[in-house]
């Protein structure tokens, strides 16, 4: 019977061991989740020789950006790719801001227009009257055009900037958004924050 009882307080100690081990880990794993909602983990790459491979592996990437070698004619080339990861949500950006001589700035201007269909107006989130994607608006200098998508989870916009010769390439992933502004916020000023907050953007400034 002693054998028994010994054995039962052995078995005890062990599971309030345990279960301490896991209240321990729950709170760990609380606190990260807490850190993370305001402190976002973020990387970024801005190595030029990995262009292409982000270019193919992000979703539709590749359909929205030129590839490495049509900006061989460019003056200078800005480039970053950036993961934001905030609790479970992740967002995926390129960004790639090209810069030219005045002659060879016109010419990619035009091609932009033959090569990409814009939103004509604000696109609105099917479920309520929230906007989940601007079509137009202006930031630093640039004039960006969102291109046409199927929404705010992947979606790309161009950006002009004809006193510095440049043009700014934006290329955006998130599979878990829904909406970018609510119906009665300023979408523009919400464009230029989802830059601010998602891009490691570097726009020409002369």
């Amino acid at each position: 019977m002693k054998k028994v009882f010994k054995t039962l307080r052995i078995v005890f100690r062990v599971l309030l061991i345990a279960l301490g081990i896991i209240i321990v880990l729950q709170l760990l794993l609380f606190g990260v989740v807490i850190y993370s909602a305001f402190n976002p983990i973020i990387k970024t790459d801005t190595n030029w020789n990995n262009y292409e491979m982000y270019r193919t592996e992000l979703h539709y990437a590749e359909e929205f950006l030129p590839s490495q070698n049509e900006f061989s004619n460019a003056k200078a080339v800005h480039f970053s790719y950036q993961k934001n990861f905030m609790l479970m949500f992740i967002s995926k950006t390129v960004a790639v801001t090209v810069q030219y001589t005045p002659e060879e700035y016109l010419r990619a201007k035009e091609s932009i227009t033959q090569r990409y269909d814009f939103l004509d107006a604000p696109m609105l989130y099917h479920r309520d009257n929230n906007y989940e994607l601007d079509n137009a608006f202006t930031y630093k200098g640039y004039d960006f055009c969102v291109v046409s998508c199927a929404g705010c989870r992947y979606f790309g916009m161009v950006g002009t900037n004809d006193d510095t010769c440049s043009i700014a390439y934006l290329y955006y992933s998130d599979t878990d958004r829904d909406y970018i502004a609510h119906a009665d916020e300023d979408l523009d000023q919400e464009m230029r924050v989802l830059i601010d907050d998602e891009f490691c953007w570097v726009p020409f400034t002369e």
